[in-house]
């Protein structure tokens, strides 16, 4: 009976470490698990904030900067095997606005319309051109933006709004250059124009009138 006891004892104590043991792992795989779910939570987070990131750069820009990327969007959709010359934008008095991107080919001028309100091209222009070796395309990654044209020019002349933009070639020297605007209407009665290097932003004229 003694040793039936003892035995009976050896048998609980046994089962009582196992037991503990089994506890143990399980309370390792636990603590592993949530280990590991936290280290998920933390990669979801870093790459949401990463993908927050990204979209927050390509959206970068003023509601006008964006215009002027969607126009020439528009321009390459419709003649993608063309290049970019001139870019006209104009304020329109409910704060839209309306963009001209001119291009050309060997053969071709070609024109869209954008209009900034709607999203739309509201009219094409395809001309017959004869001479267009001399023409030359615009880099416009290579060049500022209109912000930036646009804030310099804001410096430059102290006034308010800015109400047209024109980006294009020198007749004389080929550069690229930004002509930035004022009307009279929406500065209090003063009008100025800006003309601005495209390549580095250094002012090349200013005219203020009163």
């Amino acid at each position: 009976m003694k040793k039936s006891l003892k035995t009976l004892a050896g048998l609980s104590l046994a089962g009582l470490l196992l037991g503990s043991a089994n506890l143990g792992y399980v309370a390792a795989q636990d603590s592993e698990s949530s280990e590991a779910a936290s280290s998920e939570s933390v990669e979801s987070t870093e790459s949401s904030e990463s993908t927050d990131t990204t979209e927050g750069e390509e959206t970068e820009g003023s509601e006008l900067q964006q215009a002027v990327a969607a126009a020439v969007e528009a321009y390459n959709a419709e003649y993608a095997e063309t290049e970019i010359n001139e870019i006209d934008v104009e304020l329109n008095r409910d704060g839209s606005y309306e963009i001209d991107v001119d291009g050309f080919d060997a053969d071709n001028d070609y024109e869209i319309t954008y209009r900034s309100d709607n999203g739309e091209v509201t009219s094409r222009e395809v001309d017959s051109e004869d001479d267009n070796q001399d023409e030359q395309a615009l880099d416009l990654e290579a060049l500022i933006s209109i912000d930036e044209a646009t804030e310099i020019a804001l410096a430059e002349v102290g006034l308010e709004t800015a109400t047209h933009w024109n980006l294009d070639q020198d007749d004389d020297n080929n550069n690229p250059e930004w002509e930035v605007s004022f009307d009279e209407d929406e500065n209090g009665g003063q009008e100025a124009e800006v003309v601005i290097d495209a390549t580095d932003g250094t002012v090349l004229e200013t005219e203020l009138d009163d």
